[in-house]
């Protein structure tokens, strides 16, 4: 793997991980009951990457459900998430809507 890419992995996947760091655990039962999505929130971010569009798109395919769930527990021990694989689920969501929003670029 050259190094931008891996550059570019590491920053999609802290994209991902610091918007769903910014959740409390009320957030994270809303969210997982789908009450809450963060991916249509992400738009604008990624839009103003929009000239990075087949370096995200990349590694958005690249990146799976379980390692983004895997460092989010690591970096947020305080959250409880009673069903892991609802949650690994939930996660693969988000990713997929961030695809189709990648895509549209």
């Amino acid at each position: 793997m050259s190094i931008m890419k891996a550059e570019w992995n590491k920053a999609i996947q802290r994209f991902v991980l610091n918007n769903l760091g910014q959740m409390d655990q009320d957030d994270v039962e809303a969210w997982l009951e789908g009450k809450l999505e963060l991916a249509p929130m992400l738009e604008a971010p990624l839009r103003a990457l929009s000239h990075h569009r087949d370096q995200m798109l990349r590694e958005l395919h690249q990146i799976t459900p379980m390692e983004i769930f895997d460092r989010f527990q690591k970096e947020h021990p305080e959250l409880v998430f009673k069903d892991k694989d609802k949650t690994i689920v939930r996660i693969g969501r988000e990713l997929e809507v961030l695809k189709s929003i990648v895509v549209t670029l």
